[in-house]
């Protein structure tokens, strides 16, 4: 919940990579301090990443909770003296009936405004903000969350506490394989001289940078484009855009930096060999950053699957992986056959090893080495 925050709530920290101890202070004078035993990296674009080493999950939820209503009022009401999880007095009956409603309200409106499928852990996470704070004061938070347009700040700073944002460089490198052999062929072919790649929950940015790797690295292999020294140049008659779209707003700030932290669980864990030449330290210590040439052929853009038209059209390629694992069947039938009208006749479309198609009329599956994508027809 509190896998970054703003560099300015937290004053004074090193440029370290080592863990130090830290005192997470409330947005509110009076309320508890907590401390904690964190790691720290710094993201380049005013957040901070916190790997903490033990917290206890419903202290952790309460700063969440703190944070979420400072930052979406704009710091402007103060937080009501909130009591800890051990210093709350049990609930009687009414207030449990109120409990029970404003957590299956925040469930439909969840469901209605980010078109998320309400399972067990999202509901679970539902039921710790509200138990996060004094009932009265979320219950009323919930009524009022409920006249807001999904694109407010509060709406916003919600869904990224209930979304998982994980992801890496080269993840799935067998579907990725495919695919950019998928795309020699379909530029050996091409009637237009131009690439068009869409990350479609493009997270923290890793797959956006792979996509863009990969189609230079078909480009060069189909003679399209020269890479000499740390440069990729595209032939000039061609063009190339990779296009990464995201619900959050935070994760797109990272993935517009482009700079990742180094380490055994960061995003080079599945980086190929020779691939590092992309990636060239960072200015902060223990960092990587995007190699320049190539931001010239990417941009970012907050999107909801759900309810925006596609950023793209005519595209030769569309991954959306584990993605529509958050949304009920109907949704993710919409959503599918939202991403499908992106592609161009014969368009490749990547998803993720646990979804589910239910547009098969419109796709027939490529499979290669236990690998699977699909071509629109």
């Amino acid at each position: 919940m509190l896998d970054a925050v703003p560099e300015r709530v937290i004053a004074g920290l090193p440029n370290a990579p080592e863990p130090i101890s830290l005192l997470l202070e409330p947005v509110q004078a009076g309320l508890p301090a907590v401390s904690v035993t964190a790691t720290l990296a710094r993201r380049g674009d005013g957040w901070v990443g916190l790997q903490f080493s033990r917290l206890n999950r419903d202290v952790m939820d309460y700063f969440a909770l703190a944070l979420l209503l400072h930052e979406a009022g704009g710091g402007g009401a103060p937080l009501p003296a909130s009591l800890l999880p051990d210093q709350r007095h049990e609930l009687d009956t009414e207030q449990r009936d109120r409990r029970s409603r404003t957590i299956h309200s925040l469930m439909l409106d969840v469901q209605r405004v980010a078109g998320l499928e309400i399972g067990a852990a999202i509901q679970a996470k539902l039921a710790r903000i509200v138990d996060a704070a004094p009932l009265d004061e979320v219950a009323n938070w919930a009524d009022r969350l409920s006249t807001l347009d999904g694109d407010h700040p509060e709406w916003v700073a919600l869904v990224e506490m209930l979304t998982v944002h994980e992801t890496y460089l080269y993840r799935e490198p067998a579907q990725l394989a495919l695919l950019q052999r998928s795309l020699v062929e379909r530029l050996g072919t091409a009637r237009e001289r131009r690439l068009c790649l869409w990350s479609a929950g493009c997270s923290t940015g890793e797959e956006v940078w792979t996509l863009c790797i990969l189609a230079l690295s078909a480009m060069v292999e189909a003679g399209l484009a020269r890479e000499s020294g740390r440069e990729i140049r595209l032939d000039p008659r061609w063009q190339l855009e990779v296009v990464g779209t995201d619900i959050s707003r935070q994760v797109l700030g990272v993935a517009k930096a482009g700079v990742y932290p180094m380490g055994d669980l960061s995003a080079f864990r599945a980086l190929p060999p020779g691939m590092e030449r992309f990636f060239p330290e960072g200015e902060a210590r223990n960092t990587r950053r995007v190699r320049d040439d190539l931001r010239a052929f990417v941009r970012f853009a907050h999107g909801n699957l759900v309810r925006d038209p596609p950023p793209v059209a005519q595209a030769d390629a569309v991954l959306c992986r584990n993605v529509l694992i958050y949304f009920p069947d109907l949704v993710r039938a919409a959503v599918q056959r939202r991403l499908v009208s992106a592609l161009a006749p014969g368009g490749l479309l990547a998803l993720g090893g646990t979804d589910r198609v239910l547009i098969q009329a419109d796709l027939d599956p490529v499979e290669d080495h236990g690998a699977l994508i699909f071509r629109r027809r």
